[in-house]
């Protein structure tokens, strides 16, 4: 959902005296691909791709059966008349294709967060999207869209998983009542301020604890000192460890300090694991 976005999105509006908060809304699609209305999709193909494209996917949707396995028993086959293919390679492709016309009426509407001419008040990956504006008002205006858009097209929101954070330098400000439709979009619990430096902290120390702690359940699979070359080592902390500190960094603004701390941390990690003294230089 191009994540890489937020952050630079967050330092630029903030960062305008006239703005002091930026508000990011994530909403979720319901089952988005398993209830996405196939009439609408192959309508909104029409003169987007080829028509014997076209026609080839929808003869391969039009046929697609299914059945129910329960205690060995299983069901009569039925076909299945709505939702794209979960795990097929078209799936993402074809639910872009789906909500594009919802990313340009918001786009075009010309409100919410920018990076100089560049408009992101609406940022979406398939059933993922995030609103991003600093004023008030304008993230309402968009949220409307939305819910005229998701009525007209028959996509729901999940309103469980649905909820909104508010970014500012300031540590306190009111609470915002933001609703798609009728319902209301809960406060996300736990708001990372950019100046507010010790939540920054604790979150990013929780993050590193998982870390090591991923790295230790590796150590019965032979991921430990003597075991494994130390190059393997290396590749499953890249693969199974880093990766779960970097989920969602790209929204955490880090200082140098707690950077460079971060990065000893991670350091004598590894050299425990190879069997290297921790002073050891790189």
């Amino acid at each position: 959902m191009c994540k890489h976005l937020i952050a630079p999105c967050l330092k630029h509006n903030i960062g305008k005296k006239h703005y002091v908060k930026v508000h990011i809304i994530i909403l979720d699609a319901s089952k988005a691909f398993d209830k996405l209305w196939r009439q609408g999709l192959f309508f909104k193909l029409i003169n987007v791709i080829d028509e014997s494209i076209r026609r080839i996917l929808f003869k391969y949707y039009s046929i697609s059966k299914a059945y129910i396995l329960l205690n060995n028993i299983k069901s009569e086959e039925f076909i299945i008349s709505q939702g794209v293919k979960q795990g097929g390679i078209l799936s993402p492709f074809l639910f872009n294709f789906y909500v594009n016309d919802l990313i340009k009426d918001c786009t075009d509407c010309d409100l919410g967060a920018k990076i100089y001419e560049l408009n992101l008040s609406i940022i979406a990956y398939c059933d993922d999207n995030i609103v991003l504006s600093p004023i008030t008002s304008d993230a309402q205006f968009i949220l409307d869209i939305i819910n005229c858009y998701s009525r007209e097209w028959m996509i729901e929101f999940n309103s469980t998983k649905s909820a909104y954070m508010s970014f500012s330098k300031d540590k306190f400000f009111q609470k915002y009542n933001f609703k798609l439709g009728e319902v209301t979009i809960t406060k996300k619990e736990g708001i990372i301020y950019l100046g507010d430096h010790n939540f920054v902290n604790n979150y990013l120390n929780e993050k590193m604890r998982n870390v090591e702690k991923t790295m230790f359940s590796l150590y019965p699979l032979g991921c430990k000192p003597k075991h494994m070359k130390p190059s393997t080592i290396v590749y499953l902390y890249k693969q199974f460890c880093q990766s779960i500190f970097r989920y969602h960094l790209d929204i955490v603004l880090i200082n140098m300090t707690k950077l460079k701390e971060l990065d000893t941390r991670q350091n004598i990690l590894i050299k425990r694991s190879i069997v290297l003294n921790k002073f050891t230089r790189r």
